[in-house]
């Protein structure tokens, strides 16, 4: 964990002197699929989340550094989780923070490591009745989130593992839920990169 939050820092205090001195300015974006693995104390077997997996996305816009080694931007991230025993616990966690990326090789065979820290929020669905009024409204809740990633890519391809770790978040339900619920995030992905 120490090492994520030196690379945090480290791209905010060498970040702005690297982008004055580069030679070439470059841009990547990158948008992902995977599966999420819902994990966390309100995902345990008493706990209030009754989850099973679902579907993980994740898009970022990141500015190249150092030498294309080390990239820092804005980033999107979310799953949406489900219970496969029951269609009622269906829950969308979604993240917007920022995120620094880096990379081991500046070219070819690209092992990366990187963080993203940000506000995440968890919701319910909303459900109508169908002629415009709502049954049931999304519930809300917030807390803030930090998103290890490491990965392997080639060319412009991907894969890469992630893990959602939010602060405790409590839902207003009928039933109070407490408990942090976060992801493991297996994911393929694609990142362009562009000369500015």
């Amino acid at each position: 964990m120490k090492i994520f939050i030196k690379l945090f820092f480290t791209i905010a205090l060498v970040g702005p002197f690297s982008i004055m001195n580069a030679q070439d300015h470059q841009i990547s974006v990158a948008v992902q699929l995977g599966y999420a693995l819902p994990g966390g104390s309100g995902v345990a077997e008493d706990g209030a989340y009754d989850v099973d997996g679902g579907f993980a996305y994740h898009a970022d816009i990141l500015y190249h550094l150092m030498g294309s080694k080390l990239r820092a931007g804005l980033a999107y991230s979310g799953a949406i989780l489900a219970s496969v025993d029951s269609g009622i616990d269906a829950y969308e966690m979604t993240m917007y923070g920022v995120k620094g990326l880096y990379y081991l090789n500046p070219e070819g065979f690209l092992p990366f490591a990187g963080l993203s820290l940000g506000f995440m929020t968890l919701s319910t669905p909303e459900f109508g009745d169908g002629n415009g009024g709502v049954l049931v409204p999304a519930i809300t809740g917030s807390a803030l989130a930090i998103q290890p990633t490491v990965g392997i890519a080639f060319g412009g391809f991907y894969i890469s593992a992630d893990y959602l770790l939010p602060g405790n978040i409590e839902l207003e339900l009928s039933t109070p839920v407490e408990g942090n619920i976060g992801y493991l995030g297996i994911n393929l992905g694609y990142r362009y990169t562009f000369d500015l």
